[in-house]
């Protein structure tokens, strides 16, 4: 059931990042929504559970973008390999700490696609880039731990349910 759960966020957060954000943010950028949900992945799921829907999740981002392919499937599974390693230097149990880790992995991957754009000059321009960079992490900090919070009480209703949340079963 966790495997249903997965498609339906993956494919709930690509049509909103796709079709519903695009319509607000056209000028600004906005930071990719998979971000805190590889956080939560990282954070509470089972590791061979989280590294399957992260792979997914980043064929899905890479075959929706214009970017080289593998770019977000290697960025997700850095994310989300350096957020398993750090949970077992840390102990983060709060969610205190969720808006700054959230700006670490939108700069993160900021630094990824930076890395990405600016040689081969497809930019636009270092100050545009830097300003779309800017809104990114502020969206990033404001959005992100209040998506992450989402999408465990989601889940956890969705255990709850027993994987059957959307269509549950009449009792007669």
């Amino acid at each position: 059931m966790n495997c249903l759960f997965h498609v339906f966020f993956a494919v709930l957060l690509s049509g909103v990042q796709v079709a519903v954000i695009p319509a607000f943010f056209s000028d600004t950028g906005m930071y990719d929504l998979f971000i805190p949900y590889i956080f939560f992945l990282a954070f509470s799921r089972p590791f061979l559970e989280g590294l399957a829907a992260g792979c997914g999740m980043g064929l899905l981002s890479d075959s929706l973008s214009a970017a080289p392919f593998g770019l977000y499937i290697t960025a997700y599974l850095w994310f989300f390999f350096l957020i398993r390693w750090g949970l077992t230097v840390l102990q983060i149990n709060s969610r205190m700490f969720l808006p700054p880790v959230m700006i670490l992995g939108v700069l993160g991957e900021g630094a990824v696609f930076l890395a990405d754009a600016l040689p081969g000059g497809r930019s636009g321009g270092l100050h545009h880039v830097l300003r779309i960079f800017a809104w990114q992490l502020f969206w990033g900090g404001l959005t992100g731990p209040f998506v992450f919070t989402a999408v465990s009480v989601f889940h956890r209703k969705w255990k709850r349910g027993g994987g059957n949340l959307l269509f549950p079963e009449r009792v007669h």
